[in-house]
């Protein structure tokens, strides 16, 4: 099912960089996300799931989605900008790519 895209904001068509970005993917754009997001409930050692490893995202994605992009609940602490819950959906979407673990 496609995702879409809240009236409220568009999706982020370029990088940082300026390049297009097409799909997110695990270790470039969305553990990064999650340590500074994430962390504090979904961290190393969590009881409920350590986000920052990708083995457990992907098993988690589906409800991550969920939770982060359709019921909206999550983070409980913090907060997530539509365009980075709009990533994290897109990343779901788009299969829960990894990508290459940063260096």
């Amino acid at each position: 099912m496609p995702l879409e895209t809240p009236p409220s904001f568009a999706p982020p068509s370029t990088s940082s960089k300026g390049q297009t970005q097409a799909r997110p993917n695990y270790f470039k754009d969305i553990q990064p996300l999650f340590l500074a997001k994430c962390a504090q409930c979904h961290g190393e050692g969590s009881s409920i799931g350590n986000w920052q490893s990708y083995d457990v995202a992907l098993a988690k994605k589906e409800a991550i989605n969920n939770r982060v992009f359709v019921v909206r609940d999550m983070p409980m602490v913090g907060t997530l900008t539509d365009e980075e819950r709009l990533m994290i959906a897109k990343w779901v979407e788009a299969g829960a790519l990894s990508g290459e673990p940063l260096q």
